[in-house]
C-alpha cells in the first residue's frame, strides 16, 4: 500500500513515523539545558582532603 502513495505522501508519512517512533538507545535526544538547575548542591568543603585518607597523603 505505501508504494501506492506519491513521493510527498510519502515524506509525510515518514514523517509522522519518525514522531511516534521512540528514538532508540544510539540516537542521542536532544539535551536540556537547564534542567537540573537548583536540583543539585555541591558541598562547600567538595575538595577538602578527606580523614580516612590521611595515612596515604
Amino acid at each position: 500500500m505505501a508504494n501506492q502513495l506519491s513521493l510527498p505522501e510519502k515524506q509525510r508519512l515518514i514523517a509522522i513515523l519518525q514522531k511516534t517512533i521512540p528514538k532508540s538507545k544510539t540516537q542521542k535526544a536532544e539535551r536540556e539545558l537547564g534542567k537540573y538547575k537548583g536540583k543539585i548542591k555541591m558541598a562547600d568543603d567538595f575538595n577538602a582532603p578527606l580523614d580516612d585518607f590521611e595515612e596515604y597523603m
